[in-house]
């Protein structure tokens, strides 16, 4: 794929690399659910991926997002993981989450107050036209939005978690919002 993976954009490994704006991670975070969506309930054969990570997210020149090597279960707590992931900028491998402690945890622990450096950087990653007062208030209210949705997707009862369809839905709503 010209652009690589998701993972090549999230964690540039040479400094002259330029990560993705936040409209860019929402489109591209919109096209992962809807596609995953459709594996769950509108393929002929129903496929579930269990491996969602952003090295599995390959992205085409326009940067729409194609999902590759598919596995068992899991993917709305994966989704969950990628959500949490882009909006924080901390791999789930990251040494903060050793001993028990996780990414879900972490953000839960800190949410909402305590979350206001991490919120400030996810805006510092919008586009400069997002500078404007309303466009700031709005890129707020997404990011807070995908930290929710993050945890819902992530919480330690899958019975509760929302439907592949309900994220697709929540990310295009969100799509919408940063356009």
């Amino acid at each position: 794929m010209p652009n690589g993976s998701l993972e090549n954009h999230l964690y540039p490994s040479h400094s002259s690399s330029h990560g993705l704006d936040l409209a860019q991670l929402v489109s591209i975070f919109s096209d992962v659910a809807e596609g995953v969506a459709y594996l769950h309930h509108h393929s002929p054969v129903r496929v579930v991926h269990c491996d969602l990570k952003p090295s599995n997210i390959l992205l085409d020149p326009d940067l729409t997002a194609l999902v590759t090597d598919y596995g068992l279960l899991g993917d709305v707590y994966s989704f969950g993981v990628l959500l949490l992931e882009i909006v924080t900028r901390k791999r789930p491998t990251n040494v903060l989450f050793h001993e028990g402690s996780s990414l879900h945890e972490w953000v839960k622990s800190h949410y909402p107050h305590k979350l206001e450096p991490v919120v400030e950087a996810a805006l510092e990653r919008c586009s400069p036209r997002a500078t404007q007062v309303y466009d700031k208030r709005v890129w707020c209210d997404v990011v807070l939005e995908l930290i929710d949705l993050g945890l819902i997707c992530t919480q330690f009862n899958p019975s509760t978690s929302p439907t592949m369809s309900d994220i697709a839905q929540e990310m295009a709503r969100l799509k919408t919002l940063s356009l």
